[in-house]
């Protein structure tokens, strides 16, 4: 063999060589791309996973926190409703008309207000004629199927009649009935002429609302 055919098959084997170095690197990097492809959805499907139970979990304690929020609210709602009405005054005037036969016709007015525990009351002719008195209660109550209200009393009088006068006012409910009492003892102050015992109660049955 010359020297330029030897020149030239080694020309031939290192081309040939040096292709199948090529086509190695080619394969191992599209081996490597196809590796880095599956990598990359592999990774793509997993953040798309962990974002899906983020926004679950966010959701479910939105969820849990709002119930209690709301119930709470409620409460307190109704709890300001509850004071609102103990905070109340409640109000009411009567005027009684007394036509006496062969005596002095006479009005007597009677004016009361109510606040939660509080009671109070003024009088006019009602111990007496020409008397006035001013009282304070502590209101109680309570029961359901026998509801009862009392309310204990303590009075000032004064006009024809002067002194002080302990008492009491109190109602019995059961069904359609309804028992009501007041009573007060009246102790004269300016002589014993004038203490006595007073008490007035009434039965009633109402067959209707």
């Amino acid at each position: 063999m010359t020297r330029a055919a030897a020149r030239t098959a080694a020309l031939e084997l290192s081309a040939g060589h040096a292709s199948g170095e090529v086509g190695q690197r080619a394969s191992a990097f599209n081996r490597t791309a196809s590796l880095a492809g599956c990598s990359n959805a592999a990774s793509t499907e997993i953040r798309l996973l962990v974002v899906t139970l983020a926004a679950l979990v966010l959701c479910t304690d939105y969820a849990s926190a709002q119930t209690p929020t709301s119930a709470s609210a409620a409460a307190h709602s109704s709890l300001q409703s509850d004071n609102s009405q103990r905070e109340q005054w409640n109000y009411s005037a009567s005027v009684y008309a007394y036509f006496v036969p062969d005596s002095k016709d006479y009005l007597q007015p009677t004016f009361t207000a109510d606040r939660d525990w509080l009671h109070f009351e003024a009088r006019y002719n009602y111990e007496g004629l020409d008397t006035g008195s001013v009282w304070f209660g502590y209101n109680l109550s309570g029961g359901e199927t026998l509801a009862w209200e009392f309310a204990p009393l303590l009075g000032g009088v004064f006009g024809s009649t002067t002194g002080i006068a302990p008492g009491y006012k109190g109602t019995l409910i059961w069904r359609k009935l309804r028992l009501y009492s007041e009573g007060e003892y009246v102790i004269d102050t300016a002589g014993t002429s004038g203490t006595f015992f007073y008490n007035w109660s009434e039965l009633t049955l109402a067959p209707a609302e």
